[in-house]
């Protein structure tokens, strides 16, 4: 019975590493893809009530402020009556 040889140069079937989600996505996209619109993204974004930042010329935001935004919008409202 013959064993098969590997040559050390042949590449090795490895089992890829789940990529985890990202935390952040293009502002635009990403908001559209919470239901948010264009327009409200950017006033949020002004507003300061999502957290944005920049890479080049273009805007990002973070997942964690999309998620938590309910909640902190619905906090400020009480905060106003």
């Amino acid at each position: 019975m013959t064993e098969t040889q590997h040559s050390p140069t042949a590449p090795v079937a490895s089992k890829a590493a789940a990529t985890p989600p990202a935390e952040y996505g293009p502002l635009v996209a990403t908001c559209e893809a919470w239901g948010i619109k264009r327009n409200s993204a950017f006033e949020l974004a002004r507003a300061g009530l999502i957290d944005v930042f920049k890479i080049g010329a273009k805007p990002y935001v973070t997942i964690a402020s999309l998620r938590s935004l309910p909640d902190r919008l619905a906090a400020q409202q009480q905060t106003q009556q």
